[in-house]
């Protein structure tokens, strides 16, 4: 004997809406958490790396915050450290600005460093076999 199971419509379509609802809810909190981290101040088109040997220009109408710096090592020998203690430096349109150590990996530059529009920003790092980098990210000017 087949068994027929009445369906309700007034439920299948509120079920059906429920479903609607939730994904349409999904999709908008993705999109505003997308939005957000593209306006934050780290927003990923922002950031900068300045390599030592390419140099860096500002661009028009923006500002460049130094916010870290450290090295690496240029060839694939990982066990070789740099002798004594060299300093990276950092200059700024041709004037040193900052000198640091980073020696024991990446350091944290102190707030306030900034580089203005169509600055030139270059990174020196002593010996052959590291190359030096900063790193910041831009804001409007």
């Amino acid at each position: 004997m087949r068994s027929t199971i009445p369906l309700h419509l007034p439920s299948l379509a509120l079920g059906g809406l429920g479903v609607l609802s939730f994904l349409a809810l999904a999709a908008f909190r993705t999109q505003t958490a997308e939005t957000a981290l593209a306006r934050g101040p780290y927003a990923w088109r922002s950031l900068v790396r300045i390599e030592e040997s390419y140099p860096f220009v500002v661009p028009d109408k923006k500002v460049l915050i130094l916010s870290g710096s450290g090295y690496t090592w240029r060839t694939d020998r990982f066990e070789v450290k740099p002798l004594g203690n060299p300093l990276l430096t950092i200059t700024i349109d041709g004037e040193v600005e900052l000198v640091l150590d980073p020696i024991s990996g990446p350091s944290s530059i102190q707030p306030g460093w900034a580089a203005g529009a169509k600055s030139r920003v270059s990174i020196q790092y002593p010996g052959e076999e590291f190359v030096g980098y900063a790193f910041g990210y831009l804001v409007d000017a």
